[in-house]
């Protein structure tokens, strides 16, 4: 077997990061984010809602969270009740400016929209493959596994699987 294509994992660079600093080189496209936002604002004749990237994390750093702590409904990580209510999201960003967010949120543009698989999300697919093309370390012995994730709109290609913790979203 030819191991000369695993490159030595040098990972002593990365012992000092923060999650902040290893996120940034993930989540290197905000400000893509951003621009594209503004063109759907556009494109619904909406008046621009000066999206900043700075909120732009937020929402991801709340999608993330949603991903651990599963709560009934969205709006509950902005709830009154500490049972219910994450201060982490209410100190981050509040609950109307995020629902403006999720609004005008756009990964593709739809006045040049590309008709195949998964068209929408491509753009931020191929942005993570090229940043964990850069950064991973790949190791000899190394699994993967599909996945499926929540998808709450109506597209076409999302999949409904009875009996799994996630039933209807994207298997990527």
């Amino acid at each position: 077997m030819d191991r000369s294509i695993y490159r030595e994992a040098v990972l002593s660079k990365y012992n000092k990061c923060t999650i902040c600093t290893w996120c940034s080189y993930y989540f290197v496209y905000p400000l893509y984010l951003v621009n594209e936002t503004r063109n759907d604002a556009r494109f619904k004749n909406s008046a621009d809602p000066h999206i900043t990237s700075e909120e732009i994390k937020c929402a991801i750093g709340v999608f993330i969270l949603s991903g651990y702590g599963i709560k009934p409904a969205r709006r509950f990580y902005w709830d009154s009740k500490s049972d219910l209510g994450n201060p982490m999201v209410k100190n981050a960003i509040r609950k109307n400016r995020f629902e403006q967010v999720m609004q005008f949120v756009l990964l593709a543009d739809n006045n040049n929209p590309v008709q195949n698989d998964k068209w929408k999300i491509r753009p931020l697919m191929d942005k993570l493959e090229h940043a964990l093309l850069k950064y991973f370390v790949p190791e000899e012995n190394i699994n993967y596994d599909e996945s499926m994730v929540k998808y709450f709109e109506r597209y076409g290609l999302e999949q409904f699987i009875r009996g799994k913790p996630i039933r209807v979203g994207y298997k990527m």
